[in-house]
């Protein structure tokens, strides 16, 4: 049994994204070794702490399942922006080094990124505990805000964070990401060892169905998942707007995020869309399976800084999905090799409408087929058991022997 210690700003109760899967290896690291995980005060997707947890103390010790969890309330902003991202970044990372002292024993940690902050807290523990270090890159933060723009008049900080992201990925272990494509820009962020580590099916135990009315006479559309600025969102209003005479086709929007109320504002007027705030886990799939298509539409500029996690649930669903993004993206890799929907990259407006045409007056068994194509792709190359067997090889390699990881 080792003792391992997990860093990620994102972890229970938040079930979407980088809390999700943090959870998810959590639990599968604690299966025969002893894990602590150190994390933030719930705040995604709506930036803004969970209910629950407002009234907390500061240091909070939470339990999950047998998982002993170390908490700092964040500061968490009401408004998005890039330094008050860096604000968040700098206040768990200070904020956590309390808890990092708290930690008795570590053989392994492991840090969860997009905030690199945290991987300085590994770095503590590496040196002062002898513990051996892995950085998993759920998403290149900074990379995607310089390609969207959020850095803005900022851009002179590029420089110096890309050379500290360097130094600090050079102090790990091993290293690991989600997507090849993601894969290859780490290689040439670091020297050490790296290796794919994706994200993959999340099985629900306790499915239940989920509250949201679904007229299933109708073409639902649907988009369920963060909503926020690496979506391209001008394209999902203007295609609310031209459909807004077709009685039938209806579009389902679910979620929350930092353009919530910018989507809302905008099709406000219209009668064709319904909106639902985010659902529990155990409503996803229901929700996923009753769609007639679901649609992603990401800014070409960060197609290759992030992979969407909602992807895997989407395809899982057996359900045909529409998506756009840049020419070179491992996620149109994905649907065109699987045949498991269309990749849209460009004239998206335009080939959106044409594909959502094309799907409304396919035969049903064509239809059908095409969902069939993604889920079997998804169970084929996204399955736990293969990657978390490829992930503890990976991390056995570490330490001097195979057996000293369990």
């Amino acid at each position: 049994m080792k003792k391992i210690v997990l860093i990620s700003l994102n972890y229970y109760p938040e079930d979407t994204a980088i809390g999700l899967y943090s959870t998810a290896f959590s639990e599968e690291l604690s299966k025969g070794n002893d894990v602590t995980v150190i994390t933030g005060f719930p705040y995604y997707p709506q930036w803004k702490i969970q209910k629950e947890y407002q009234n907390k103390s500061h240091f909070y010790q939470d339990q999950y399942k047998n998982i002993n969890i170390l908490r700092y309330k964040q500061y968490v902003p009401r408004e998005l922006s890039f330094l008050n991202r860096i604000l968040l970044l700098i206040s768990f990372t200070f904020g956590s080094i309390i808890n990092i002292f708290k930690i008795k024993k570590c053989d392994l940690v492991i840090v969860v990124v997009p905030f690199i902050g945290s991987i300085i807290l590994g770095i503590i523990l590496k040196y002062t505990k002898k513990a051996k270090l892995m950085i998993h890159i759920q998403d290149f933060e900074f990379d995607a805000a310089l390609s969207s723009g959020l850095v803005g008049k900022y851009n002179f900080i590029e420089k110096i964070y890309l050379k500290v992201e360097r130094f600090l990925f050079n102090r790990a272990d091993l290293l690991s990401t989600i997507s090849h494509t993601m894969l290859a820009k780490l290689k040439l962020k670091t020297d050490k060892k790296t290796f794919l580590f994706p994200n993959f099916i999340i099985k629900n135990d306790d499915t239940k169905k989920t509250n949201i009315s679904i007229d299933k006479t109708k073409f639902n559309i649907l988009y369920s998942g963060n909503i926020g600025n690496k979506q391209d969102w001008d394209i999902y209003i203007n295609l609310v707007k031209y459909f807004q005479d077709k009685t039938n086709i209806n579009f389902i929007l679910v979620g929350d995020g930092t353009m919530k109320e910018f989507v809302l504002h905008a099709v406000s007027e219209y009668s064709n869309i319904k909106y639902y705030p985010p659902i529990s886990l155990n409503e996803l799939d229901d929700l996923l399976s009753s769609a007639s298509l679901h649609i992603l539409f990401q800014k070409a500029t960060t197609s290759d800084s992030v992979m969407p996690s909602k992807l895997i649930s989407m395809m899982n669903s057996g359900i045909p999905s529409l998506i756009s993004g840049s020419k070179i993206s491992e996620v149109k890799d994905i649907i065109e090799q699987s045949e498991g929907g269309i990749y849209v990259s460009e004239n998206v407006f335009e080939n959106t409408i044409n594909s959502i045409k094309y799907y409304i007056e396919l035969p049903k068994d064509e239809y059908q087929k095409i969902g069939e194509n993604a889920k079997k792709y998804i169970t084929k190359y996204y399955s736990k058991e293969n990657i978390f067997k490829s992930v503890e090889e990976n991390i056995q390699n570490i330490f001097k022997t195979k057996n000293n990881f369990k």
